[in-house]
């Protein structure tokens, strides 16, 4: 996908992968383009879902602590 990010970082999260523990940075974006073919297209799906189906499905995902100042700022767009 292409777009511009929007403000300021919503947070970070961390968790283990592969005996590595990893911390990702979440930030908003503004979707501009979607691309047919990405780079990881093989081993990732993509699917759009409405904010209220994403807060179920990530509700036992390390980001779900972030997940209220996510819908904090899009209602603030």
């Amino acid at each position: 996908m292409r777009g511009r990010i929007i403000a300021s970082r919503v947070g970070i999260y961390q968790y283990e992968k592969w005996s590595v523990r990893l911390t990702v940075a979440v930030y908003l974006m503004d979707v501009s383009e979607v691309q047919e073919e990405w780079q990881e297209m093989r081993l990732r799906e993509r699917r759009w879902h409405s904010l209220e189906e994403a807060e179920e499905r990530l509700a036992d995902h390390p980001v779900a602590a972030l997940w209220g100042r996510v819908k904090e700022r899009l209602r603030s767009l």
